[in-house]
């Protein structure tokens, strides 16, 4: 009697095991090479994310705030991702037909249009390509209302007003 008490919670030990193996799965992430990160524009203002009260834009402000700061992580595709203070990631327009139209945004998800090719142009310098193939743009304060102070995603060409300095945080 007692062996098959013995047998009998070795049995459902057993199960359990199996039970608990199968479903039950664990799987390791590995997290993504971040930096904190703060870009300044040729106008020497910094790219800051805006709220949801102001639409989620990216605008240049003159002095480095928390929103200024940026998580950028390297993805396996060789594309940069950015994370704004609002846990939102920096994304482009893929079309547009006005300027309007191709202002710089915040998504909630990582989507295609949310990771942008990095070139490093020395010296702490960088430009960055949208899904669309465009590069960022840095306008300036006479650009029209609403406008004004803006990143946008539009240019087919790297020009001084695509050229952003990187300054780790």
């Amino acid at each position: 009697m007692k062996d098959s008490k013995v047998l009998f919670h070795m049995v459902i030990l057993l199960v359990l095991v199996a039970l608990v193996s199968t479903s039950c799965t664990f799987e390791f992430v590995k997290p993504l090479p971040s930096i904190e990160v703060a870009f300044r524009s040729f106008h020497g203002r910094y790219v800051t994310a805006r709220g949801e009260d102001d639409g989620w834009a990216l605008r240049q402000d003159t002095e480095l705030g928390k929103c200024g700061r940026f998580i950028q992580y390297h993805l396996a595709n060789g594309k940069v991702a950015l994370e704004t203070c609002y846990g939102r990631y920096i994304a482009a327009p893929n079309s547009g037909d006005t300027r309007q139209d191709w202002m710089l945004g915040q998504e909630s998800k990582l989507g295609d249009c949310g990771q942008f090719d990095l070139y490093d142009l020395g010296n702490d310098r960088v430009a960055l390509k949208t899904c669309a193939g465009k590069f960022l743009t840095a306008g300036d304060g006479n650009w029209p209302p609403g406008l004004e102070w803006s990143i946008i995603g539009e240019t087919d060409s790297m020009e001084a007003w695509e050229v952003f300095t990187l300054e780790p945080q």
